[in-house]
C-alpha cells in the first residue's frame, strides 16, 4: 500500500466520524426542545391544581421538569416534584425521580402564553390554566 492511500483512508475515516458527530449532535439538541419550554403559573386553576410547572429543554429523550405543589394552612407547604417529561401530540408524559409516584399522563393545549392542562393526580381530576411567565 502506498502513502498516498493510507491517507486517502485515513481522511474518508476521518471525514466519517466528523459528519457521524455532528448529525449526533444536531439530532439529540432538536429533539431535546420542548415544545412547553418555560416557567408557567397557575391563573385559574382548580384547588389541587399545581402552582408553577417548569419545562427545561434537555438532550435526547430526558427533559426535566420541575412541578411545585402549594398547600395552605396555618403552615405553607411547598413540595417541589421534579422529573423527567415527554410530550407526544397533545399529551405530556412525566416520570417522577425524587419521589416514588406513578408516572402522570396530562392533555395539554397551548396558545400563546396560555397553557391549559388535564390529568388525573393523586385520585382527582384537574382542569389547570398556566400562563407563561418570565420568558
Amino acid at each position: 500500500m502506498t502513502i498516498k492511500k493510507i491517507f486517502k483512508i485515513a481522511g474518508i475515516v476521518i471525514l466519517i466520524l466528523v459528519i457521524g458527530y455532528l448529525s449526533y449532535v444536531a439530532f439529540n439538541v432538536a429533539i431535546g426542545k420542548s415544545k412547553l419550554k418555560g416557567e408557567w403559573e397557575a391563573t385559574s386553576a382548580n384547588e389541587g391544581c399545581f402552582q408553577n410547572i417548569k419545562f427545561h429543554d434537555g438532550y435526547g429523550k430526558l427533559r426535566p421538569i420541575t412541578l411545585e405543589e402549594v398547600e395552605e394552612g396555618e403552615i405553607t407547604k411547598i413540595r417541589v416534584w421534579m422529573g423527567w417529561h415527554k410530550i407526544k401530540g397533545d399529551k405530556i408524559h412525566i416520570e417522577f425521580w425524587n419521589f416514588k409516584e406513578d408516572p402522570l399522563e396530562m392533555k395539554f393545549n397551548r396558545k400563546d402564553t396560555e397553557l391549559n392542562l388535564q390529568y388525573r393526580w393523586k385520585e382527582n381530576d384537574y382542569h389547570c390554566t398556566y400562563q407563561l411567565i418570565g420568558n
